[in-house]
């Protein structure tokens, strides 16, 4: 067995019958920050495509969305919450406004900072996926329109604008950690260690 932070960016591996694509394999977090290779989309029976907007009507908080609701019930559904580190993920809008803070979760989706900087190892989709970044944090009542945006990477790679309450595909994103799992070599999976 071999230590995952040996994984190279842009490396694909297997984990909890996934692929996935490492980042970085020394995320400053303390461990690997992977991507899934292929979105979760409608033909994913854990996570259908989905509105980024809540029932409730908040529209393009990641703290509040309908796609982190998701991501966090699969945290434990998928991958047994073990081996996972938490992972602060910055919400700052794509306008600068920080009114919506940080969350720190174990499974996410990439901010578009994190997108530009991991960018040549991320694979190109075939459908647009949603980033954790709004384009303006705006007040649901007074900026309705505004509070609806939310930014989102193309098939080509490109950034654009999306109404929260479309539905876009979601590309999960985590830290795995180096000291609760390791690498088969030969087959690139990352399991569980055994106590």
């Amino acid at each position: 067995m071999t230590n995952i932070t040996t994984l190279r960016p842009g490396e694909h591996f297997m984990f909890k019958n996934f692929e996935w694509v490492c980042l970085d394999p020394n995320h400053p977090d303390g461990g690997l920050l992977a991507i899934m290779a292929e979105p979760w989309g409608k033909d994913v029976k854990f996570c259908p495509s989905d509105k980024f907007a809540d029932e409730k009507g908040n529209r393009n908080n990641y703290r509040t969305s309908n796609v982190r609701g998701i991501l966090s019930d699969m945290t434990n559904s998928v991958f047994g919450g073990k081996g996972l580190l938490a992972h602060t993920v910055d919400l700052v809008a794509d306008n600068g406004d920080r009114a919506y803070g940080t969350v720190k979760d174990p499974v996410f989706i990439l901010t578009c900072d994190e997108y530009r900087k991991y960018r040549e190892f991320i694979p190109h989709y075939d459908s647009w996926v949603w980033t954790a970044t709004p384009w303006y944090c705006g007040d649901k009542d007074s900026d309705a329109d505004c509070a609806n945006v939310v930014r989102t990477v193309n098939a080509n790679g490109q950034f654009g604008n999306d109404d929260a309450r479309y539905v876009n595909d979601v590309t999960p994103a985590c830290i795995l950690n180096p000291k609760s799992l390791n690498l088969r070599q030969s087959m690139s999976y990352v399991e569980e260690v055994s106590e």
